[in-house]
């Protein structure tokens, strides 16, 4: 957002600046690239994740699915391996 603003002020036409909107494109590129490389190797297939409670209740991980060209969706509740969740309830 400060570059965007940056850039708007600047006095000045967009070939003077080539430089600022090139930054601007390549440092989007770079963290919508980190994005999607950490919702792939770290969430996966989850959309929330929860912290354990102090008090013993487990974490939580909800997973969402629907096959293509089907109707039938499904949604999943499961605890990490390192959780305990025998008993809870």
């Amino acid at each position: 957002m400060g570059i965007a603003i940056i850039a708007h002020l600047l006095p000045g036409k967009l070939a003077d600046h080539w430089w600022l909107l090139f930054m601007c494109v390549t440092g989007y590129a770079c963290f919508s690239i980190a994005h999607s490389l950490f919702a792939w190797c770290v969430e996966k297939e989850y959309f929330l994740h929860t912290k354990a409670h102090p008090d013993g209740r487990p974490a939580l991980l909800l997973e969402s699915k629907m096959p293509k060209y089907s109707h039938q969706y499904s949604l999943h509740v499961n605890c990490p391996s390192t959780s305990r969740c025998a008993g809870w309830g």
